[in-house]
C-alpha cells in the first residue's frame, strides 16, 4: 500500500510511493507536507523525508533537529523552516543541511513544542505552547503577539486569527 501518491492533473497519471523504495523512509506518519519545484519536504514523526521527483531519490534529516516530531513547515528564500516538538530548524533547500542557529534567533522557543508557522512579508509567524510570536527573518526581533495557548492561526487580510 502506497503512503504517497502524487496525481499530474495536466497527464491525468498517479503515481505511488510506497515505504519500501529506501531506507531513508522510517516513518510513513506524514503530518505536513511542502513543495519547492521538483523537491517535496515530507514532516514525519520521524524526521523530514525529503524526495527528488525527478529521479524518485529519498534523503532523511533527524540528526541534529530540535526534535525527530515535525508538526509544521515554512518556505522563505532558499530556507525551510520547520517546527518541531522541542523548537524551530532552519534546513536549507539548496542543499538538505541543517543551518546552525548561531545567531540564537530561535532560541526563545527552543525546547518548547511549536505547532505552526506562517510567514508574511519576511515575518516569521510561531505558534508554540507559550502563545503566538513573531520573529522578523531580517533582523530577528521577536514580539510577543498573545500568551494564550494557541496551537492553531490563520492570515486573514493582515490579521491574525486564533
Amino acid at each position: 500500500m502506497p503512503f504517497l501518491t502524487q496525481w499530474d492533473e495536466e497527464e491525468n497519471l498517479w503515481s505511488y510511493y510506497y515505504s519500501n523504495e529506501s531506507v531513508s523512509i522510517s516513518s510513513t506518519d506524514i503530518n505536513c507536507i511542502n513543495r519547492i519545484g521538483n523537491t517535496v519536504y515530507i514532516g514525519t514523526m520521524n524526521g523530514l523525508l525529503i524526495l527528488n521527483l525527478i529521479d524518485r531519490s529519498w534523503d532523511h534529516i533527524n540528526r541534529g533537529l530540535s526534535d525527530k516530531a515535525i508538526w509544521d513547515m515554512a518556505i522563505y528564500e532558499n530556507s525551510l523552516y520547520i517546527a518541531t516538538a522541542r523548537g524551530i530548524n532552519e534546513i536549507s533547500t539548496i542543499s538538505p543541511t541543517i543551518i546552525p542557529d548561531t545567531d540564537n534567533w530561535f532560541k526563545p522557543v527552543k525546547g518548547e513544542e511549536v505547532y505552526q508557522l506562517e510567514i508574511v512579508d519576511s515575518v516569521l509567524f510561531v505558534a508554540s505552547e507559550t502563545g503566538l510570536n513573531s520573529v522578523s527573518l531580517s533582523t530577528g526581533e521577536w514580539n510577543n503577539l498573545s500568551e494564550k495557548y494557541i496551537r492553531k492561526f490563520k492570515m486573514n487580510d493582515g490579521k491574525k486569527m486564533g
